[in-house]
């Protein structure tokens, strides 16, 4: 008896790639509303420093409502046995109050978020900064910004 084996793929449309947010668009904020040349956009290293307490907001259009992986990269300099801390917030949800990084080296941080359908305000914010004239200085550094529809 002769039998035929068919494997089939099925295709269900495009495989959506995620969506970076551009880290020269974000606004930087300090005290609510000031700038600073202690927390901004690095073009040489391509990344927003945080060298005080300070804001990263992030705007971005959802296609469609609902739930997305955002993707921050991140990285930092430890100070007194400690990493950088942030608290996200898209619009008025607190998607973490208080997160610790992991390590200091540069690594993706994934977080579930909800999204409206057309604008949304992402918000960074670095809560742990800590400095001591040449004895420590805790900084926080943001490489990207992606968000994917799950």
């Amino acid at each position: 008896m002769f039998r035929i084996l068919i494997l089939a793929a099925v295709f269900t449309g495009p495989v959506a790639a995620a969506e970076t947010v551009e880290l020269k668009d974000i606004k930087m904020l300090i005290g609510g509303d000031k700038t600073s040349e202690l927390a901004g956009y690095s073009e040489s290293d391509n990344r927003l420093f945080f060298y005080i307490n300070a804001e990263a907001v992030a705007t971005y259009t959802a296609k469609e409502a609902g739930t997305y992986k955002l993707v921050l990269e991140m990285s930092c300099d430890p100070a007194k046995k400690e990493m950088a801390n942030v608290k996200i917030t898209v619009g008025d949800t607190v998607v973490e109050k208080s997160f610790d990084l992991t390590q200091a080296e540069s690594k993706s941080y994934e977080f579930k978020v909800e999204l409206k359908k057309g604008e949304n305000k992402i918000k960074i914010e670095y809560l742990n900064d800590e400095y001591s004239e040449n004895e420590f200085d805790r900084n926080l550094y943001l490489h990207s910004l992606k968000l994917d529809k799950k």
